[in-house]
């Protein structure tokens, strides 16, 4: 080898983007080939038994490097890892000053420091030098540096002496996902599934396309290369992606891309009452003042950077039989009629018909049915604890399309302070946006309001919008002053989630609001999130709590509460964003609560529970303008119907509009019904026993006092879904209970008869000899 003078930071450092794989490392002619410097070594494919020895050179040690290792005159060498846990074992000789070699390993050559490092020791010459990682990503290119310590010249062997570092071929990739067609200069973003056993995603894009702000044609890195975001030209072609290792090429998959402008875009049509005018059109301000059919147009640039003509039809609707109007307002006297300076309810009530429509009240107390016939009930639900409704019903008359009030009673002579949480999700090494919504829905001011918050102890608070006034360790205090009814206070904090955070960390956030004394309704007053850290994600997704309920959940009307998140990750603000969600036939739309917002939102309820939220003008930035402030949420909350049986699923998902492009369709959120709560409901008295346990083919179930009554034993699994049934009758102390249509797995034993209830956990095997116990 030759003794190069090139200054170390030169050597070890390349300035390339993060997003970018390294230069690709072409496979080595034979194996091993050791190199001068990490940027000029080759793959060696086949990696086991190493001899060589360190060039002796100038010394260049003014780089530490894992805190401590001082690198003077180094060999390199490149390998690929087909497993994630290797070690290796090197042993010096023939040592110039006899202290031996010191070892570390790179995930790139432009890496700031190492994977793991062994900084070796004085007088280590002959003794063995270990160095072992587990966390390898099988298919990636790794580069492995062998230095002389204090500047010492040996030769060395070494063997691979744990995992394995010969590549193996990538797996089959699915299809690219993305949309097929594109219009000039926009920005898609198209990804397959992540390939085990890739080390890069080798992606082409159409001529004039760039990927990812590059060229049409990247190397991009495990374990994030496996998406990317293009933007195109004028040309149409394919988009390709190979899952590669430096040794090994996998299968290519391509998508067809056609590319051409957005074509007019036609909005549903909408109809206004003519009591509603004058009306504003939301996209450009147009004024209707006149009952009408109108055909509105405007250009806008939408989302993706693409002009787009966008019309709608606008029927102004003049006083008909088919249709029916009304207020929902605070009913002072309790007579079920509007009196002068009694105020409408402005915080949107539902309202049902008994033909199973649904809809509620603007910020006016207002809302209006269509397709209503003479004899259909209406009916108002109480929005707020201890109100009641008077009317009860109101009957649909012929020719009488106007006044169908309710009332609200009592009128709340006091405040009520609630409060709700969101966070984006927490990934290690990103910041992530806490949101609290403060609001009072009571009629009356609340002075001196004060939020209080505890955050988990592992995250670093960087900013908030609406700094806090008190910071105590993890405890932030906020003094909100005068909150008169309807305020709302949006708070925002910028929090980072640390580097080698585990995924799937579990950390919990709590928020409560003061006073709490005479507050009409204290239980909103307090609200605690849990959030898990993830890896890879999809930012627009739908969460649900509680994810179980048993049938005396069901029966005491407990509400599932929902959170639908969304971020804009194109790279032009978002001007409008419109979420709609189809309730399903498994809960009741008439119980339908609207929570929280990231952003001021208008919600609708329609048909048999079609509700959908509006942000108008919302200009959400994108991601790569302001990754923290393009995200958003809304939560609300809704009762399931309480005949559900013991196993079904509350499925749930929704369709995301950004402007006026193509819905973004969320995860399936699901609540599902149980006996009982999983990991809930075990007998802590051990009153009953179960031998053999584990058991393959039969059990005995004892219990200590007699069967006060008729009764059974069920198992369950460890969803709490039943699987079988014994029956007891009374004074029985045992039953056995053969096992031989059950899967090996863990269930519950629960014994009810009577007064009686017992519960013991059971393991299922299968094959267990004669004897065991």
């Amino acid at each position: 080898m030759k003794n190069y003078s090139i200054p170390l930071f030169f050597v070890l450092f390349l300035t390339l983007s993060p997003c970018l794989a390294q230069d690709f490392t072409p496979p080595c002619s034979t194996s091993p080939t050791p190199a001068d410097f990490c940027d000029l070594t080759c793959a060696n494919c086949f990696f086991d038994f190493v001899q060589g020895n360190n060039q002796f050179g100038i010394p260049t040690g003014n780089q530490p490097l894992c805190g401590g290792l001082v690198l003077h005159n180094t060999v390199w060498y490149a390998f690929v890892a087909g497993s994630e846990r290797i070690g290796f074992e090197l042993i010096a000789s023939d040592c110039f000053s006899g202290n031996g070699l010191q070892m570390a390993i790179m995930e790139s050559c432009d890496q700031l420091d190492p994977l793991v490092c062994n900084p070796g020791a004085s007088g280590s010459e002959n003794m063995p030098l270990q160095l072992s990682y587990n966390q390898f990503i099988p298919g990636k290119t790794y580069y492995l540096l062998i230095d002389g310590f204090s500047g010492d010249i040996c030769n060395f062997e070494m063997v691979v002496s744990e995992g394995i570092t010969v590549p193996i071929a990538p797996d089959n990739p699915t299809p690219v996902q993305g949309p097929a067609v594109v219009c000039p200069g926009g920005t898609y973003i198209y990804f397959i599934e992540p390939v085990y056993g890739a080390g890069y995603y080798h992606w082409t894009a159409p001529p004039g396309s760039t990927i990812n702000g590059f060229t049409n044609n990247v190397f991009m890195d495990a374990p994030d290369g496996y998406q990317v975001t293009v933007t195109f030209g004028n040309a149409g072609g394919n988009i390709c992606v190979t899952p590669e290792t430096s040794c090994i090429q996998g299968t290519t998959v391509c998508k067809p891309i056609t590319v051409q402008p957005i074509p007019t875009l036609t909005l549903p049509p909408t109809n206004v009452l003519f009591q509603d005018l004058p009306y504003i059109w939301p996209l450009d301000g147009i004024e209707l003042n006149n009952i009408g059919v109108y055909t509105l147009s405007v250009t806008l640039q939408n989302w993706q950077g693409c002009d787009s003509i966008v019309r709608q039809v606008v029927t102004v609707l003049p006083p008909s039989n088919d249709y029916v109007t009304g207020t929902v307002f605070w009913d002072n006297n309790n007579n079920g009629f509007r009196d002068v300076n009694e105020q409408p309810y402005t915080a949107g009530a539902v309202v049902a018909s008994s033909a199973g429509q649904f809809t509620n009240t603007d910020l006016y107390g207002r809302y209006f049915f269509t397709n209503q016939t003479p004899n259909d009930t209406l009916r108002a639900v109480a929005p707020l604890p201890g109100t009641t409704v008077n009317p009860a019903f109101r009957k649909v008359q012929s020719v009488i399309w106007n006044g169908y009030d309710f009332g609200l009673f009592p009128v709340p002579n006091l405040f009520d302070l609630n409060v709700s949480m969101s966070v984006a999700a927490l990934r290690p090494g990103f910041s992530s946006v806490l949101a609290i919504h403060c609001q009072n829905i009571g009629l009356v001011a609340v002075d001196d309001a004060v939020l209080q918050v505890t955050l988990p102890g592992l995250l670093t608070y960087l900013s908030a919008i609406l700094p806090p006034n008190v910071i105590i360790g993890n405890d932030y205090t906020w003094n909100l002053g005068t909150m008169l009814p309807g305020d709302i206070r949006l708070i925002k904090l910028e929090l980072l989630t640390p580097v080698g955070t585990p995924i799937g960390t579990g950390l919990n956030f709590f928020a409560n609001i003061l006073p709490v004394q005479s507050d009409q309704n204290p239980v909103n007053n307090f609200y605690s999130l849990t959030a898990w850290v993830v890896g890879s994600y999809d930012p627009n997704d739908k969460q649900v709590e509680p994810p179980y309920v048993t049938p005396g959940m069901l029966a005491n009307g407990a509400p599932f509460e929902y959170t639908i998140r969304f971020q804009n990750t194109g790279n032009y603000p978002a001007e409008i964003v419109r979420i709609v969600d189809t309730l399903g036939d498994m809960v009741d739309p008439a119980s339908f609560r609207f929570l929280a917002a990231s952003h001021p939102c208008t919600w609708k309820l329609a048909g048999t529970g079609v509700v959908e939220f509006n942000f108008p003008d919302i200009n959400l930035p994108d991601s790569i303008a302001n990754e923290p402030e393009s995200h958003g949420f809304v939560k609300f909350s809704v009762k399931p119907k309480k005949n559900l049986s013991l196993g079904t699923v509350v499925r749930n998902f929704c369709d995301i509009y950004f402007d006026f492009n193509d819905p973004v369709r969320t995860n399936t959120a699901g609540t599902q019904v149980v006996y009982f709560l999983p990991g809930q409901g075990l007998d802590p008295l051990g009153a009953m026993i179960l031998r053999p346990n584990p058991a393959a083919f039969m059990a005995r179930c004892d219990w200590k006092q007699p069967a006060p009554a008729d009764g059974r034993i069920r198992l369950f699994d460890v969803t709490g879904l039943p699987k079988m049934e014994i029956p007891v009758v009374a004074g029985q102390t045992s039953a056995p209970i053969e096992l031989g249509s059950l899967p090996a797995g863990m269930y519950f034993v629960v014994l009810e008869a009577g007064s009686m209830v017992l519960t013991n956990k059971l393991v299922v095997v299968t094959g267990l000899p004669l004897g065991w116990n």
